[in-house]
C-alpha cells in the first residue's frame, strides 16, 4: 500500500493598490493562511475550513481549485487533473484586502508544481518567469499573487510575454497598521 503525497504551504496576506504603485506595488505581510493538500488519484475534490462546516465560497468561487486547474491547462494539457482533499487555515479576512484570493492563487499553482513534479516528471517544469507570469495572469496583474509568492516589497509589471519585477525585503522591526473600514448603506430604505 503506498502512503498518501502530501504537500502544505503557507502564503502570506498582501497589500497592493499602495499609493501611486496601483496594480504595480505590492507589500506581503506577516499574516497567513495555510493550506494543506493530499493527493488522491482515481478519487474526487474536497475542500474544508479548519473551524468551519461549511465552506465560506461556493464551488464556482474555489480559487484554489480553478488555479490549480489553470496550471495543468497551461502547463499539462491534456494530462489527468490529480485531485486533491485540501484544508486550509484561513487567518486573512476573505474580501478583506490582505490578499486572500492571492493566497488562494498561490496555494493553486503551487500545489500544482508539486503534482507536475511528481505526477509528470517526464514534462519539464516552467522555468521561474513562465511560472511567474502565470501566477500574475490569475487576477490579471501580478501586485497581490508575486508579494504573495516571493515575498517583500515587489514592484511588478508585465512586459509582453514576461513578468518585470523587482522584490525588496523589508525590515523585521516595521510595523504595518490596518484598518478597514465597514460601510453600510444607509438608504437601502428609501
Amino acid at each position: 500500500m503506498s502512503s498518501i503525497l502530501q504537500y502544505s504551504i503557507r502564503v502570506p496576506g498582501t497589500s497592493a493598490n499602495l499609493g501611486p504603485g496601483f496594480d504595480l506595488f505590492g507589500l506581503a505581510f506577516r499574516i497567513y493562511n495555510q493550506f494543506q493538500f493530499q493527493f488522491l488519484p482515481g478519487k474526487e475534490f474536497k475542500t474544508s475550513v479548519k473551524g468551519m462546516e461549511t465552506l465560506p465560497f461556493g464551488p464556482d468561487e474555489d480559487l484554489v481549485l480553478s488555479s490549480y486547474r489553470s496550471y495543468f491547462k497551461r502547463f499539462l494539457s491534456g494530462k489527468e487533473i490529480i485531485p486533491y482533499s485540501l484544508l486550509m487555515d484561513l487567518k486573512l479576512p476573505m474580501k478583506g484586502g490582505l490578499g486572500s484570493s492571492a493566497s488562494a492563487a498561490v496555494a493553486g499553482v503551487c500545489s500544482a508544481r508539486f503534482v507536475h513534479k511528481k505526477f509528470y516528471p517526464e514534462i519539464s517544469i516552467p522555468k521561474e518567469n513562465e511560472f511567474l507570469f502565470h501566477l500574475g495572469q490569475i487576477e490579471g496583474h501580478p501586485d497581490n499573487t508575486i508579494p504573495a509568492y516571493l515575498g517583500g516589497f515587489v514592484f511588478s509589471y508585465f512586459n509582453g510575454n514576461r513578468l518585470e519585477f523587482v522584490q525588496k525585503k523589508i525590515s523585521k522591526e516595521s510595523t504595518l497598521f490596518f484598518d478597514r473600514a465597514e460601510f453600510r448603506n444607509f438608504y437601502s430604505s428609501i
